[in-house]
C-alpha cells in the first residue's frame, strides 16, 4: 500500500513537472529563404498562453523590395518520450505586406507553419526551424502560393511565470 501511494505521488508531481510552459515569452530574429533571389530577415516575438498555446508575430523584410508582418496562434506539441525542451509547433494565422519592389503594392494572406523548436536549460535560448507556406488573397500578381518559405528562428526567452517558485526570495 505504501508503495502504491509513494508511485501515485511520484507520478502525480512528474506530470506536474513536465506538463509546465518551457518558457512565458521570447523575442528574437528570423531568417528566412524563399523563391526570390533575396533572404527575408526579420524579428519573431512568441508568447505562451498556456502549455500548448502560444502566439507568434513576425515582421520581415528582404532589405530591398517590401516588409511583410504575419500573426499565427500556434499549437506546440510535446512528443510522448522527448524531453520538454522539444516540441512541435502547428500553427496558421494572417499575413499582410508590401513588396512595392516586386511590384506587389499590397498583400493580404493566410499563413501556415510547421516546425520543431528547441529550448535549452542552462541559458535562455530557443531555437526553431519550420516551414511557413503563404496563400495570398488580395496581391497584384497571379501567383498566389509561397510555398517555398524555410525559416530558422533563434530567440532570448523570458521566463518570468507568475507563481515560480524562483521568483520568491528564500530567506
Amino acid at each position: 500500500m505504501k508503495k502504491s501511494l509513494l508511485f501515485c505521488c511520484i507520478f502525480i508531481t512528474s506530470l506536474s513537472v513536465f506538463s509546465q510552459k518551457p518558457y512565458s515569452s521570447a523575442i528574437g530574429t528570423r531568417v528566412e529563404a524563399n523563391t526570390t533571389d533575396y533572404p527575408c530577415v526579420g524579428l519573431s516575438y512568441k508568447h505562451y498562453t498556456d502549455e500548448k498555446k502560444s502566439f507568434e508575430f513576425i515582421a520581415q523584410t528582404d532589405l530591398a523590395h517590401g516588409i511583410d508582418i504575419c500573426g499565427l496562434f500556434i499549437y506546440n506539441l510535446k512528443l510522448p518520450d522527448v524531453p520538454n525542451a522539444f516540441r512541435l509547433v502547428l500553427g496558421g494565422g494572417g499575413d499582410f505586406g508590401s513588396w512595392s519592389g516586386y511590384n506587389d503594392d499590397f498583400v493580404i494572406g493566410v499563413a501556415t507553419k510547421v516546425g520543431a523548436e528547441y529550448t535549452f536549460d542552462f541559458m535562455p535560448l530557443n531555437v526553431e526551424i519550420d516551414w511557413k507556406p503563404v496563400f495570398n488573397i488580395v496581391t497584384d500578381k497571379k501567383e498566389r502560393f509561397w510555398p517555398m518559405k524555410l525559416g530558422a528562428t533563434i530567440r532570448y526567452t523570458l521566463k518570468g511565470i507568475k507563481g515560480s517558485s524562483k521568483s520568491s526570495k528564500k530567506r
